[in-house]
């Protein structure tokens, strides 16, 4: 009786051990994502013809405290025989607090990424109405450092040596949600437009509508400071973007929640 026993608590012993191996091998609990070339992911997103843009909800903290239209194309130089890389369009408002009170940010991205990798160019404007404040960051391939002017009005108060300056200080500009929008890293140290913002693309198991699907994860890297993840379909459809401090970037309609959901007054 005993020897049963003992063989019994063996047997039973293997069988939970192999459906343990086995759910850990074919279905684990962590997604496994599989690295996949960028122009893969990218060329998919740029083959979508029925949509144009995606409009997300930016959120944070489960509140809705703006919007941004996302778009990824493919950029061919004049008379080229082939796509010459992919040409990255976004812009936006957010909700923030500019001397205690609510303030509208909007913001415009422009940046071309070359089929072998590599960013040719980007550009990005930053506006605030409530102290009419503007501040413009262009960089291009071979520049060492990128033209930074911040503008109040009509009136340039700051160039990119100024800029500098204010970020190697690391001391507030005086102006409010723009002083934040200058880029303090860059006081440190030199860096080529080649190493700012690499990318990465996965393709396995992504969450959407509180299921799971197939899809693809591109992440953004800022200097290995900042990251962005983007989760897209299989068809190229943008669902979210993770974004660093608790940001989100949300498509209401493909994660199925209400359009009205956490709205600011």
């Amino acid at each position: 009786m005993l020897w049963k026993s003992v063989t019994a608590l063996i047997v039973l012993f293997w069988a939970v051990m192999t459906t343990l191996l086995v759910r850990h091998s074919y279905f684990p609990d962590v997604p496994v994502l599989k690295t996949v070339p960028v122009s893969e992911l990218l060329s998919q997103v740029a083959g979508r013809r029925d949509i144009v843009r995606s409009t997300l909800s930016l959120m944070r903290n489960g509140e809705r405290r703006g919007n941004a239209d996302l778009a990824i194309s493919e950029w061919r130089e004049p008379l080229a025989p082939s796509r010459s890389g992919f040409h990255f369009q976004a812009g936006g408002q957010l909700t923030t607090q500019v001397s205690g009170e609510d303030s509208n940010v909007t913001w415009r991205f422009d940046g071309d990424l070359r089929e072998t990798g590599g960013w040719e160019s980007m550009t990005l404007a930053v506006r605030t109405p409530s102290n009419n404040s503007s501040v413009f960051i262009g960089w291009k391939q071979g520049d060492e450092m990128p033209k930074i002017e911040v503008w109040r009005g009509r009136e340039r108060i700051m160039d990119t040596k100024q800029a500098l300056e204010q970020a190697r200080q690391q001391k507030g500009s005086g102006l409010g949600m723009m002083g934040s929008m200058l880029p303090g890293f860059l006081g440190k140290q030199t860096i080529s437009l080649q190493n700012l913002l690499s990318l990465q693309a996965e393709t396995g198991v992504i969450p959407l509508a509180g299921k799971k699907r197939n899809g693809y994860i591109l992440t953004l890297s800022l200097m290995g400071f900042y990251q962005a993840k983007a989760s897209y379909t299989e068809s190229g459809e943008l669902t979210r973007v993770e974004l660093p401090q608790g940001w989100q970037l949300i498509d209401p309609l493909l994660e199925g929640i209400d359009a009205s959901f956490s709205a600011r007054p």
